[in-house]
């Protein structure tokens, strides 16, 4: 599971599944396609892209490095 992109696989998809279902395989969500992924499990693509476009901030941390400057 680690070799998958946190922001750009595990983040999105599981975000996703996680509103719709209680519980899902880990190995089936992350190792599909975005396509197979969204085929599969009832989700439109579009839904995955905007999910994957949205950037949270996670952590405290993510907060004050905005007021840093030139970084």
């Amino acid at each position: 599971m680690l070799h998958y992109d946190f922001s750009q696989v595990i983040w999105p998809r599981s975000e996703l599944l996680r509103s719709k279902y209680k519980t899902f395989d880990f190995v089936e969500a992350f190792s599909l396609s975005d396509d197979a992924f969204c085929q599969r499990f009832g989700f439109d693509y579009e839904e995955l892209a905007e999910r994957k476009s949205y950037k949270p901030q996670r952590e405290e941390r993510d907060k004050l490095w905005a007021y840093v400057p030139g970084v």
